[in-house]
């Protein structure tokens, strides 16, 4: 069964390359009786295909309870093939093939929660690892253009402080210049006057004093002295001159580079504004992600808090099953009654139904059902199932469809269901006149006799 290879009718041709026959198969079957060890069987499927497959043993003690309930069925069948009650015969096959397929669906249920499980962990151990990641990548990023930034601003203000400096030597050199200069032209400014003074006399004494020559000539030698002095000054002047013209040509020169610096630097004001930007959305983000994992952390803890609860109710079933098994040990031998294996499937005496695709409502309740017994008993009407109520919802399930809501009703006898109503109350009933009512209803099959719902 556990290994879905194997089905009802297949014909055992041979165990470990042995050919079989009825004498000898369950002994080669049983082997050396180690458990997980392999067994390969040659096998003849009902439509005659040949197949060869690989089983596994296991031990006598995980198929003890199935092997004796096979048992059980197979010495029914036995009896029923004795006295030709084929009905019989094929109603015993039928429910051991019902009850495998049930086996096998619980296993498939167990197998598929334990894989869940473990997808999810991985899913989240993978999905934390992402996070992690990402926040060490960004806080890296952060760091870097913090630094990058701090480096171009620094060399910024590096170049900026020497034009500065070379901004203030030259305008010194330039007014140490303008400083000396100034004498010189005050001195020359002087002389000319003087000179135009004399020239303004002598031309006034050639004019007026012709005669006197001797007159004219000390002028001459004055004019003559003083045009001396006013060649010396110019000459003595002339270097001031390009000295100036050198400052205010290095001067103009200087200023030109500053120009030319603070253009350049205008972009790298821009460059450091975005940067300044960039560097407040990168920690925005990643106080945005800080916080967001923060969730995700409380959503972990609660995983981790969820898979401990499991692991400790693993862990209460499982000491559960050991006692059970316990119990089995020393009862395997007394009889097993088959009604007690096989639970009886019942409702609680209603029937449904749901017009144009809306609400489910009671339409019937069966006589000497549960709802019946409950109907009679006298109580309080809102504590019981009547006819043109409105079904909501079956153990907290929502009472959709007329199709599945018997599904959702039948269950093992003597088993409570919990039936969530709408009925039409009045203001002052406990429910404030919202009419939804909770009732529990016992599960029983009809009877004569007044039954405990």
């Amino acid at each position: 069964m556990n290994c879905r290879k194997l089905a009802i009718g297949d014909e055992i041709l041979k165990v470990d390359g042995i050919v079989t026959d009825v004498d000898n198969v369950v002994d080669l079957l049983v082997g050396t009786d180690i458990p997980d060890s392999p067994v390969n069987l040659l096998i003849r499927k009902k439509n005659g295909a040949i197949e060869e497959i690989s089983v596994a043993r296991m031990a006598t003690s995980r198929v003890a309870d199935r092997r004796q309930m096979f048992e059980y069925f197979t010495h029914i069948k036995d009896i029923a093939v004795k006295v030709s009650d084929s009905r019989t015969a094929e109603l015993v096959d039928a429910t051991v093939d019902l009850w495998s397929k049930m086996l096998l669906a619980q296993e498939d249920y167990n197998s598929t929660i334990v894989t869940n499980v473990r997808q999810m962990q991985l899913n989240l151990e993978m999905l934390l690892k992402e996070i992690i990641t990402a926040l060490e990548e960004l806080v890296l990023n952060a760091k870097n253009e913090k630094e990058f930034f701090y480096q171009e601003e620094t060399e910024f203000h590096h170049q900026i402080a020497e034009l500065k400096q070379r901004i203030i030597a030259v305008e010194a050199e330039r007014d140490e210049a303008i400083y000396k200069h100034k004498p010189c032209e005050l001195n020359i400014q002087t002389l000319q006057r003087r000179v135009q003074g004399l020239e303004e006399q002598l031309d006034k004494a050639i004019k007026d004093h012709l005669p006197c020559d001797g007159k004219i000539h000390e002028l001459k030698s004055q004019v003559i002295s003083l045009q001396s002095d006013l060649d010396q000054a110019v000459h003595v002047h002339q270097p001031c001159t390009l000295t100036i013209e050198n400052l205010k040509t290095q001067l103009k020169n200087t200023e030109e580079d500053r120009d030319l610096w603070m253009r350049k630097h205008t972009p790298c004001d821009d460059i450091i504004e975005s940067l300044r930007s960039e560097n407040r959305r990168l920690e925005l983000e990643l106080k945005r992600v800080s916080d967001d994992h923060a969730g995700c952390a409380g959503q972990i803890a609660n995983l981790n808090n969820k898979v401990l609860l499991l692991m400790a109710e693993k862990a209460t079933l499982e000491k559960e099953f050991r006692k059970l098994q316990d119990e089995h040990a020393k009862c395997q031998r007394q009889p097993v009654k088959l009604a007690a294996a096989m639970p009886t499937i019942c409702g609680v005496g209603l029937r449904v139904a749901q017009q144009d695709q809306g609400e489910v409502y009671i339409s019937e309740i069966i006589l000497h059902g549960s709802c019946w017994w409950m109907n009679n008993k006298g109580g309080d009407i809102k504590n019981t199932c009547q006819e043109g109520d409105v079904l909501l919802s079956v153990d907290g399930q929502p009472a959709t469809d007329v199709k599945t809501v018997p599904d959702q009703v039948r269950g093992p006898e003597g088993s409570k269901v919990e039936l969530e109503l709408r009925k039409s109350c009045q203001d002052d009933c406990s429910c404030g006149g919202s009419g939804r009512h909770i009732i529990m209803v016992t599960r029983r099959q009809p009877s004569m006799q007044p039954l405990d719902v």
